[in-house]
């Protein structure tokens, strides 16, 4: 049992650790994190874990950008039109049953 928890550790660690962002600045430092997008008067940020940095983009030697799934959005037009002909065979069945 221990070891199955173990596993179940190291695994959503590596999974967790993989899907950040990771910038790499020139004297070798490593920040991963979220890129938020923000371009401060020519500073990049990255939020952490624990904190929210500003790198300044001279500083920067490249950036390793996550994949990042594609957020799903639902079809309303097919949600409408099943709940309508659930809607409607609910509708029949109960005629149905008075006849």
């Amino acid at each position: 049992m221990k070891k199955e928890i173990l596993a179940f550790v190291i695994l959503f660690a590596c999974v967790y650790t993989a899907h950040a962002d990771t910038i790499y600045k020139k004297n070798g430092e490593k920040i991963e994190g979220t890129i938020t997008g923000a371009v401060i008067e020519g500073q990049i940020g990255i939020k952490t874990s624990n904190d929210m940095f500003f790198v300044e983009q001279a500083d920067i030697s490249k950036i390793v950008m996550s994949k990042k799934e594609p957020e799903i959005k639902p079809d309303w037009n097919v949600i409408i039109a099943i709940t309508g002909f659930c809607f409607l065979s609910f509708l029949l069945v109960m005629a149905g049953r008075s006849i």
